[in-house]
């Protein structure tokens, strides 16, 4: 990880202090990684960023009218976009604020002509799940912060910093990023091995055919016996690979689950307009049969209004409804 520091006035690394005013220090330690851009891959993957600290601080302090201190640690991720070089070591490049997770706050109030103190001594974790984006260059970091307040006569400090022995009294640890299985990726994987096995069939079917040629007239049967076989065969394979995409859909729609594989067009290297022909298809399928379908059709025919103004989250959350109605669920988030 990278480190840099800042402080304001008297107060040390992560640890502000002040005699009538504000003092304020900042600590921070980060790491950067980029998402592969892979040509072929979705445009989004699914991640959970981890990390954790330990802290062993304290406050204190006095005021005429009142004093004032405050700490937090955070996690936290910047997007930087696609770089056009390695970023320099040990700086912090500009990027947009991407998510922020509390580990650890703490805030002192001293009342009026009051002396007061607090320790505060703790572990804790924090995660949060989020898309990235690929071919970006993303900055993780942990920011470690205390500011002190008090008026003219008075005294505050916020120590979060190193002791007088020089040991650190906030450690963090290694932030963690795990990045999901590429939902597009693992459907194009199954696909090419299903047109693998397509070709062993037909190459199957091809001795076959040529063995059948030097046999007498009387295996002609048995041959279209073979070919018709081998044609429910990739009947049944392709009602497989469209119930399989119909149950993923179905669940996905019943929770409001936003996989970006189902929320972006096709253009995007998404499903929704599969997710848009497949609702219509059950919405009409319960409408001839009689059943009751709720508010569905009209949140569907806003979902396909929102689609063709580009409105894909809110398509998505649209047809969501839709199905929800349909199936007497929970209303979409």
């Amino acid at each position: 990880m990278g480190y840099y520091t800042h402080h304001d006035g008297t107060g040390r690394v992560a640890a502000g202090s002040c005699l009538g005013g504000t003092g304020m220090a900042t600590a921070v330690a980060f790491g950067r990684f980029t998402v592969a851009d892979v040509p072929e891959g979705s445009t989004f993957v699914n991640a959970t960023i981890s990390g954790g600290a330990a802290w062993d601080g304290q406050m204190a302090g006095y005021g005429t009218t009142g004093a004032r201190a405050y700490h937090y640690i955070t996690l936290n991720v910047i997007d930087h976009g696609k770089l056009a070089g390695p970023p320099q070591q040990g700086t912090m490049p500009k990027g947009a604020p991407f998510g922020s997770r509390y580990i650890n706050q703490k805030t002192l109030e001293c009342d009026m002509l009051q002396v007061c103190h607090s320790t505060d001594k703790g572990s804790a974790t924090a995660d949060f799940q989020t898309v990235l984006q690929r071919g970006h260059t993303y900055t993780a970091y942990y920011e470690v912060y205390c500011e002190a307040t008090t008026d003219l006569a008075a005294s505050i400090n916020c120590d979060y910093g190193e002791n007088f022995t020089g040991a650190k009294k906030v450690t963090v640890g290694d932030i963690t990023v795990r990045v999901a299985d590429d939902l597009a990726g693992l459907i194009r994987h199954n696909h090419t091995e299903l047109h693998k096995l397509q070709a062993d069939l037909a190459t199957h079917d091809a001795r076959i055919d040529g063995h059948l040629t030097e046999q007498d007239t009387a295996l002609t049967t048995h041959d279209g016996k073979i070919d018709s076989h081998l044609t429910r065969q990739d009947e049944a394979l392709a009602a497989f690979r469209a119930a399989d995409l119909a149950q993923f859909i179905q669940a996905s729609l019943a929770s409001c689950t936003y996989h970006p594989t189902l929320y972006l067009p096709a253009a995007h290297g998404g499903d929704l307009e599969t997710v848009r022909d497949a609702l219509n298809t059950w919405i009409a399928q319960s409408q001839r049969a009689g059943a009751g379908v709720g508010n569905a059709p009209t949140f569907y025919n806003q979902g396909v209004a929102a689609l063709g103004k580009q409105g894909y989250k809110e398509a998505y959350r649209n047809f969501c409804q839709s199905y929800q109605q349909l199936t007497s669920g929970p209303t979409a988030p």
